[in-house]
């Protein structure tokens, strides 16, 4: 079911990955960078290399 909603996948993948990268928890604010990302790479699909460079680009990861 969860594959079915594409944007809802890449939000939750995104969302693993900054607690993968930078060893915390997300935060209530981080939602809006999460959602910044997440439409960053909707022209690609929502493909997982766009997620993780766009993640990496970001403050959320450059910040921590």
């Amino acid at each position: 079911l969860l594959a079915e909603d594409e944007v809802r996948l890449a939000r939750a993948f995104v969302g693993h990955m900054v607690r993968y990268a930078t060893g915390t928890e997300l935060r209530y604010s981080d939602r809006r960078e999460i959602a910044q990302i997440v439409a960053a790479t909707r022209s690609t699909g929502y493909g997982v290399r766009s997620l993780i460079q766009t993640l990496a680009r970001s403050r959320l990861v450059l910040s921590r």
